[in-house]
């Protein structure tokens, strides 16, 4: 990706530039998504690419944003940190959004249920750290209610 990186960020559009099989970007067209973008950006210029990627999504009522780092660059109004159980170690980019996150997601369920009960390790914290509503498949009702509320 070094290739793309230059003195501003960069934002891609075009369905034919972001819909790619293997990457985020077409899974989020695989799932229905209305428009994508995909920011390019040097460290520090996240910020301005998110500005410049959001700037063409105004008439949209909601808008996701992927990345640990774009997490840090813009104040969300729900930030969720997808968590693993059995994966190792935490990327230190997600350890620096922590404080942010509002809830982890565990893409399995009985995971998810166990890790309500001290979700702390799933973040690479000491246990009994931190508390965070642990939210798995068996939610995403109710989280999409939740977020079409907001809408309104």
């Amino acid at each position: 990706m070094s290739h793309l990186l230059g003195d501003e960020p960069r934002v891609f559009a075009a369905r034919e530039e972001t819909d790619r099989d293997g990457k985020d970007t077409g899974r989020y067209w695989a799932a229905g998504a209305a428009a994508v973008r995909w920011v390019v950006g040097a460290h520090g210029q996240e910020a301005e690419g998110l500005r410049r990627a959001l700037a063409d999504l105004t008439g949209f009522p909601g808008v996701l944003v992927e990345g640990n780092r774009m997490v840090g660059a813009i104040e969300p109004e729900l930030a969720i940190l997808v968590a693993h159980p059995g994966q190792r170690e935490v990327k230190a980019t997600a350890r620096r959004i922590l404080d942010r996150v509002d809830a982890l997601y565990v893409p399995d369920s009985s995971a998810a249920r166990a890790a309500r009960q001290d979700p702390a390790p799933l973040a690479g914290e000491r246990s009994g750290s931190r508390r965070w509503p642990v939210w798995g498949p068996q939610d995403l009702d109710r989280i999409g209610a939740d977020l079409r509320g907001r809408e309104s």
